[in-house]
């Protein structure tokens, strides 16, 4: 990711980073269950969070506990988000009102995880920091995670609604493709009837 100058411009690239991954989850979710998208966000959250706890020096067994943590706390506010945008797409929501639903269920649910991760992420990682320097840092951080957020989420509903409409157009044409040949079969079978009849006035 390029260095962020600020919450703004960090919470720009953190949204765009967040579309890529939910871009790969949405299809696992689609064809093998929601757990498999939530799967896939999930799990490279906990590996980083591992990495990043090894990095500084915390033991194998105690690093895995702490990104598993992470893991779960991006579980538990994925979830609710995820099962609704499944929702939506399978009841072909619009675009505008899908995009309404999915921000009122995930501005809470990031907010919540970016101060449950932080908080872990300050016991684990950073015991010396003191609590003044952790709440100081609140406010850039829930900004940073509402634009995050906000575009990540609006990307994801108009790549998500342009893929529903591609399908459901191809869909149409498939249908249309299969009426015009049953019609082309009917009126062979109508022509051949047709034959026969007058082959039978004849004789």
């Amino acid at each position: 990711m390029p260095k962020a100058d600020g919450p703004i411009e960090s919470g720009w690239y953190s949204g765009l980073a967040s579309l890529g991954s939910n871009l790969l989850a949405i299809p696992a979710a689609l064809t093998a269950g929601p757990a498999a998208g939530l799967g896939m966000l999930t799990v490279p959250v906990g590996g980083q969070a591992y990495g990043q706890a090894r990095d500084k020096g915390v033991a194998p067994l105690p690093a895995a506990v702490f990104g598993t943590s992470q893991a779960a706390i991006e579980y538990a506010t994925e979830k609710i988000p995820m099962s609704r945008l499944l929702g939506d797409l399978a009841a072909k929501t619009g675009a505008a009102k899908m995009l309404t639903r999915q921000l009122a269920a995930e501005i809470p649910g990031e907010q919540v995880a970016t101060l449950l991760q932080d908080a872990n992420e300050w016991a684990v990682l950073n015991p010396d920091k003191t609590a003044r320097e952790f709440l100081a840092e609140r406010p850039d951080a829930a900004l940073q995670t509402l634009i995050a957020t906000v575009v990540g989420t609006g990307g994801m509903v108009a790549v998500t609604s342009a893929a529903d409409k591609v399908m459901q157009r191809a869909a149409r044409q498939d249908d249309a493709a299969q009426r015009a040949e049953g019609a082309a079969t009917a009126m062979q079978q109508v022509q051949q009837v047709a034959e026969a009849s007058k082959l039978l006035q004849r004789d």
